[in-house]
């Protein structure tokens, strides 16, 4: 179980420029801005943040979305900004020969190595949460407590997220045929979601 040290609630800046980005395409820089505000955001319109953010800015950037776009247009803005998030990755944070080595080994083998890898860096994306690898193979992985805690109603646009980020980097170093589903879940009073992730489908 992996959660972010020390007990800060931060998350890296992807989970609000991805977010933006997405709902720019979906959108428009009216909509955006109005998001933003919302959120409390506005300042991040101009520049985005580099830096990791709080993980509360991250949950009311949700809930504006949610509110101005409805849950239909969020889920979809959501997923598209978690793929964004890991053609990112992909390009900037796994490195190259590592990314070789995925792409050549078999899809459980692979599983395995890509999800100790997101273990080590659960804290960026999890925030106060903890990340839990459940199954293997096929993978099946939990994030518990965190943001998800708090965000009520809108709640399913942020599994939406963390499930549009796994796929992109199971399909691209796993199996082109793999596919991500995220649910919300209850344990123990603590709410979170589970992401069940499977590259056998055709």
């Amino acid at each position: 179980m992996i959660g972010e040290p020390s007990g800060q609630s931060r998350i890296g800046p992807n989970a609000v420029t991805r977010m933006f980005e997405a709902l720019r395409s979906s959108t428009d820089d009216v909509v955006l801005r109005r998001v933003a505000e919302r959120a409390g955001l506005g300042a991040y319109v101009a520049e985005r943040p580099e830096a990791m953010v709080e993980e509360r800015e991250v949950e009311a950037l949700h809930r504006a979305v949610w509110a101005e776009c409805g849950a239909t247009v969020a889920v979809a803005i959501a997923d598209d900004a978690g793929r964004r998030t890991g053609d990112y990755l992909l390009a900037n944070r796994i490195p190259r020969p590592a990314q070789s080595v995925l792409r050549v080994l078999p899809p459980a083998a692979s599983s395995a190595c890509l999800l100790a890898a997101i273990g080590r860096h659960a804290w960026t994306f999890a925030g106060s949460g903890a990340f839990v690898v459940q199954r293997r193979a096929p993978a099946r992985l939990a994030i518990e407590g965190g943001p998800i805690m708090r965000l009520g109603d809108a709640a399913p646009s942020l599994v939406a997220y963390y499930a549009g980020t796994f796929a992109r980097l199971y399909q691209v170093l796993v199996s082109p045929r793999s596919e991500a589903d995220g649910r919300l879940m209850e344990r123990g009073g603590r709410r979170g979601c589970t992401i069940a992730i499977d590259w056998r489908r055709s």
